[in-house]
């Protein structure tokens, strides 16, 4: 094998590896949900979006439809330099009645369950149905 046989066997192909958006919450302003509808139905993509343009907001779409979509659980990683910004509550930008993957309220999962943590009282909802845990 030379090394442009070995280069070509290395790339890339492009295409869909991933799969339709689940659920795709009004509060996300359209380009945002354009974004992670992308990501979702590319399956290997990477979100980089500059300061300010709701890269949580997205992070977290995004979380609820895989765990929506394949029943399992998402790790979310952040620096410890802006890991303290996900504490900071998103506003529900159009109809507050708008079903959100954030739960703001402590009581309502079972304590004894391990929390999918964001911060004090909020976690990302990781049930397979919709139905607020």
């Amino acid at each position: 094998m030379n090394y442009s046989e070995f280069l070509d066997h290395k790339a890339q192909l492009g295409g869909d590896h991933g799969f339709s958006p689940v659920k795709m919450p009004g509060w996300l302003f359209d380009f945002q949900a354009a974004l992670v509808e992308w990501a979702l139905r590319k399956g290997r993509a990477a979100i980089f979006a500059d300061c300010g343009l709701g890269k949580t907001p997205m992070e977290l779409v995004w979380a609820d439809n895989v765990v929506r979509k394949t029943g399992g659980k998402v790790l979310l990683l952040s620096p410890l330099a802006v890991g303290h910004e996900g504490l900071v509550p998103i506003p529900n930008r159009r109809d507050s009645s708008d079903d959100s993957p954030i739960d703001n309220a402590p009581e309502s999962r079972d304590e004894r369950e391990p929390p999918h943590a964001l911060g004090p009282g909020r976690r990302v909802r990781a049930d397979r149905d919709g139905a607020r845990a």
